[in-house]
Parts: C-alpha cells; structure tokens; sequence
C-alpha cells in the first residue's frame, strides 16, 4: 500500500517557488496568488449571504432590511412579492424549491401563508430569543413562524359613516363596494378569521350575500383603496397601510371606525426548511424579530403597528390617524385560522 503525502496549498506554492527560475514562473506564481486571494475574498463574502423572499412592500421593506445589514454585517439577498400575489407567490416558490431550498428566511405580510408552508413542512422551527416579549398569540408554539408588525381589516368610505360592523353587508350599492380576492394576502386571513369566530356555514353565507350585494372583487387592496379615493367606489375593506397611502396623497377617503367584526392580521417571519445559509438566517431572524427593528417598520410603513403593545391606545396613532378602537379587537383565534381556511377555500372558490 502506497501512502501519498497531503500538500496544503502553501506547502504547493513553496515547492512551486523553490523550483522557479525564470521570470515568467514568477509572474505565474503572482498571479496564481492574486487570483487566490480574490477567491478567498469572494467566499468569505458569500459566507455572510442571507436570502429573504418578503412579501412586505420593498418601500417598507428595503429600509429596514438595509438596517439590519449594517447591524449584523450579513449581505442580505431580499426577493420580493407582487401587490396582487401578496405572499402566496413567494410561498408557492418556496414551495417549487423544496428540493433544493434557494431562500433562508420567508418575511409574510401575512401570518397564514407561513402557518400553511409550516403545515407542509416547508418551514424549520426557531426560537429567536429576540421574540421573548411577543405575545404568545403572536408567535407559534412550535417555533415556526413569529410575528413582526401587524395591520387591521378596516372599512373606509368616500364620506363619513356611522357603520358599526366590519361585516357589512351593502344594501343598494351594488358595484359600489369592493374587497381585494379572498384568495390572497389579508383578505384571506380576514376570511379565515370570521371562520374561526363563526363558523364554516355562517362564514360563507355571509360571503354568499356579498356577491349577491354586487360587490366586486379587486385585484389587491391599493386598487380598492383607490376606487374610494377617486370615488369609484363608495365603500371598501382595506388594510390600515392602504388607507394611509391614500391619505398621504390628499384624496377624499373616510375611515369608518367600527366596533364590531373586526381583524388584526400580524406579518410574520420563518426559519425555511434546508436553508442553505441556516446560521446567517437564525443571526438576522434575531436582529429582524427585535423590538427594535419592529420600530424601525413602523416608521418606514403608516398603518402598521406593534404586536407587543396591542392592547395600548397609544400603539395605534398613525398616518395622523387614530386607530384606537381596534386596541381591544380580539386576537385569541390566530392559531384557528388554518384549519378554518382549509374548510373554506374550495366552497368559497366555486361560489
């Protein structure tokens, strides 16, 4: 049996070194360096790479994820969503890659879609420390999906009402109201969470009797929001960010303040299963799960607030709009939400 020796790549430039004579050797062996050195500089680069696919807007977004790179020192790789997919697109991507995971970290605007990538076993448990003080209904028990910012359902008009219910039903106004498709971002929590709260068969009656209403389904909330705005519309159920935005650009928009029905939907942060760069994920899970960076999206994003201070009337003041009616909006029915979507989405599909 013959045993070679093991040469390092030192030992080889040495040996290459000592037997070089000429000129042209020694630029070789310069050039071998350099070229070496650019390699090493390159792979130590790519130890620091982190992919997120987020489905928050990149203007919110983008911001804070440039923070946290400067915070951490991680080369952040942010993929992000269209406004009409909301999540489900990059969940559905995730679920493309499952053989060969291409992202490490799935940032939802949403908390279903990572309770049903968790459910297909798409996602990896992780408890971030950062997540200590989030409520526990914010944050799943097996670790795998922890919420950062949370939006309300909101009803809002071209002029000012005095509905009470976010269950509003239209009477004489068909074309006249509108949501986004339930099928995607917060209008499928929202559905989920009347499911919860009422039922299967008392869920889909009632949108059963929207669509008998004539109310029309827009592509994402922004369009909804925009139809009210421009007076297209004389109602709409929107997120509270979608409101804000079109405050910010002076349009008639009315926020109804109701105090029935009403629906928080937290955005939500995972551990995807077979990251490729698993400990660069949980290092930015815990800077992007703080306190700290959930501050930093509330101030990039007018109408999103804090899940760890839900119950604070202070939490909810934004875009010079005072949201404090939805601090007592009952949130105990999250875990609920998956279960109750699996029975509702193909009866609400065919309708």
């Amino acid at each position: 049996l013959t045993v070679f020796p093991t040469f390092g790549l030192s030992d080889l430039l040495s040996i290459y070194l000592a037997n070089a004579t000429d000129l042209v050797s020694l630029i070789t062996v310069g050039a071998l360096c350099a070229s070496l050195s650019l390699w090493g500089c390159r792979q130590q680069a790519n130890n620091n790479r982190v992919i997120v696919y987020c489905s928050v807007d990149d203007v919110y977004a983008g911001p804070v994820l440039a923070s946290l790179a400067k915070r951490t020192g991680l080369d952040i790789e942010p993929l992000y969503d269209v406004e009409s997919a909301k999540a489900a697109g990059l969940a559905n991507k995730i679920r493309a890659e499952h053989n060969n995971p291409r992202a490490d970290i799935f940032w939802a605007s949403t908390v279903l879609q990572s309770q049903m990538l968790a459910n297909e076993k798409q996602l990896a448990p992780y408890h971030s420390p950062s997540a200590q003080d989030v409520p526990d209904g914010f944050k799943d028990p097996q670790g795998y999906w922890t919420a950062i910012g949370i939006r309300a359902r909101i009803l809002v008009a071209t002029k000012p009402s005095q509905q009470k219910s976010l269950a509003f039903t239209p009477k004489n106004l068909a074309g006249k109201f509108a949501i986004s498709n339930p099928h995607f971002g917060t209008c499928t929590d929202w559905v989920s969470a009347y499911g919860s709260r009422w039922g299967k068969a008392r869920t889909l009656a009632f949108f059963e009797e929207m669509k008998k209403a004539g109310v029309r389904i827009l592509p994402g909330n922004a369009d909804v929001a925009l139809g009210v705005a421009e007076g297209n519309l004389e109602y709409g159920i929107v997120d509270t960010d979608d409101f804000l935005a079109q405050k910010r650009e002076n349009k008639s928009i009315y926020l109804v303040k109701t105090t029935q029905d009403n629906v928080l939907v937290p955005g939500s942060a995972s551990l995807v299963a077979g990251a490729p760069h698993r400990e660069n994920a949980r290092k930015l899970l815990d800077a992007l799960l703080s306190a700290q960076s959930e501050q930093e999206l509330i101030h990039q994003m007018p109408g999103m607030f804090s899940v760890r201070h839900v119950r604070e009337a202070n939490n909810w003041k934004s875009g010079g709009e005072d949201f404090s009616y939805l601090k007592d909006t009952p949130t105990e029915d999250t875990a609920k939400w998956l279960p109750v979507w699996q029975a509702l989405r193909k009866p609400l599909a065919d309708m």
